[in-house]
């Protein structure tokens, strides 16, 4: 073997040798590899494991606190916790906006009120709990012959009525007639007002259940009506058939049938679809869209006062109504920046109503 031959023959090994050492560190890199990988898919799945048992804790802990639902701890919604309502009055349902309004509430001056007020107004309910007092003023009614239009008929010259009644009267009659085409009209008021020994005397002779001192006809504006057709028939009054047109709009004009049907164990009185009382055009809305007696919408109104009114609307207007019971004083909250209203209920306070817009 000659030196050249030794010389290649060194330098094959020495490259041998730095093969083998290239092999020994790729092998250990990807045994590394491997133990680090295994020790990070380890730890991934002990983390799983942990977070799935926490998840699991949290549903049973949550499960655990939550309360069963039974008819034992369901509370009762009443007017007193009720804190928003949200409705629309038309003609077919009424809604109600119950809320602390800032704006109004904040915005109120204090006026006097006389005793006699207290027993006086649109909204002075008169039944046989309730016994009208004859405080009114005589120049507050009229004669509806007088006062009247040529859109019904009178039965009696003496028959009279409260004036703001016998205006809203007046109205309904000659829209009915002028929306219907029947200006001939055959309706007629028949009753209204009535004092005492009147109505004694009626009470006596078995045709009324109300005692003298104790009928809603004491105001002067209830009423009932009555048709005489042309071929001498006559009967009561109902908004069917040729009157149907008074269902759907005498509360427009502020009437409501005062002793409504399936009411009677509250009114105390049969159902008398013929007898109408004024009470002013946003409380009948709303009395007959929620399908309430005038003793019914007192005693809910009752429950509202400044700092949370009854609010509700027509679609023209948007109302505040509120209860104030009488006190020392004599004095009322009423509001600065709206106009407004205020009739006694007969049973111990007043009533507010206010006219938003």
């Amino acid at each position: 073997m000659n030196k050249g031959e030794q010389r290649r023959k060194k330098r094959r090994g020495k490259y041998h040798a730095r093969y083998d050492r290239i092999i020994l560190l790729a092998l250990l890199f990807i045994e590394t590899a491997a133990i680090i990988f295994l020790g990070i898919r380890v730890y991934q799945l002990e983390k799983k494991e942990e977070s799935s048992s926490e998840i699991q804790e949290f549903s049973e802990q949550t499960t655990e606190n939550i309360p069963e639902v039974t008819t034992e701890n369901i509370t009762e919604v009443t007017t007193e916790n009720i804190t928003e309502i949200q409705t629309t009055v038309t003609t077919t349902e009424v809604v109600e906006t119950v809320a602390t309004t800032t704006s109004f509430t904040e915005n109120f001056e204090t006026e006097k009120y006389e005793d006699d007020d207290i027993y006086e107004g649109m909204l002075a309910m008169v039944n046989s709990e309730h016994e009208y007092k004859f405080t009114e003023d005589e120049d507050n009614f009229v004669k509806v012959m007088e006062k009247g239009n040529e859109f019904y008929n009178v039965s009696e010259n003496d028959l009279s009525l409260e004036s703001e009644t016998v205006e809203y009267l007046n109205r309904m009659m000659k829209d009915f007639a002028e929306d219907t085409g029947m200006e001939d009209t055959n309706i007629w008021v028949v009753e209204g007002r009535r004092d005492y020994d009147t109505q004694n005397d009626i009470y006596n002779s078995g045709s009324s259940v109300f005692k003298a001192g104790y009928s809603e006809y004491h105001t002067g504006r209830i009423f009932d009506l009555a048709v005489f057709e042309d071929d001498g028939t006559s009967y009561y009054f109902s908004p069917k058939d040729d009157y149907e047109w008074f269902e759907e709009n005498a509360a427009k004009y502020g009437f409501i049938v005062r002793f409504p049907e399936n009411k009677e164990e509250i009114t105390g009185e049969q159902y008398r679809a013929r007898t109408y009382q004024y009470v002013g055009v946003p409380h009948a809305e709303y009395m007959y869209a929620a399908g309430l007696c005038l003793e019914e919408y007192i005693e809910i109104v009752k429950g509202y006062n400044t700092e949370r009114p009854l609010e509700f609307g027509d679609g023209e207007h948007e109302y505040m109504v509120y209860y104030v019971s009488a006190n020392e004083k004599n004095e009322i909250p009423v509001p600065k920046d709206y106009q407004y209203t205020v009739s006694g209920d007969n049973s111990g306070g007043l009533i507010v109503t206010a006219v938003k817009n």
